[in-house]
């Protein structure tokens, strides 16, 4: 399960509260009106959609940090396992 590491993810102030977009996969992201939700609904997403691309054999990009094309203080690393419990 190498693929359980932390991603970054973009932070965007929205009217209604946040979004979190995914920066390694394209067009996912999560919106909420409290960050605390936006985060966790994020490592769901993030841990679902790792679990779908080995269960479909498809590429799991590796996560890269994106300082380059954004802004550090809207980058959040997103953890896959940071909400999973058994």
């Amino acid at each position: 399960m190498n693929h359980m590491i932390p991603y970054p993810a973009k932070l965007d102030n929205l009217e209604s509260g946040f979004r979190l977009t995914l920066l390694d996969f394209d067009d996912v992201y999560v919106e909420s009106d409290q960050l605390e939700n936006v985060i966790r609904s994020a490592e769901d997403t993030l841990l679902r959609l790792i679990f779908s691309r080995i269960k479909e054999s498809k590429l799991i990009p590796p996560p890269d940090q994106y300082l380059e094309i954004v802004d550090e203080k809207q980058v959040v690393m997103i953890d896959p396992m940071a909400s999973f419990t058994l």
